[in-house]
């Protein structure tokens, strides 16, 4: 059995390979504020 720490090492390295071929994008406010309105109000976006 599993302790709560090998868990999470376990898992993050999962997480870890699984993601790092990935490319890496930074999303800036002004984006999640459009989509949180548009996802507010459908009918006007």
């Amino acid at each position: 059995m599993l302790n709560i720490d090998q868990y999470i090492a376990e898992k993050s390295i999962t997480i870890h390979e699984a993601i790092a071929d990935r490319k890496i994008i930074y999303l800036d406010l002004k984006y999640w504020i459009l989509l949180r309105d548009a996802n507010a109000e459908p009918e006007r976006a």
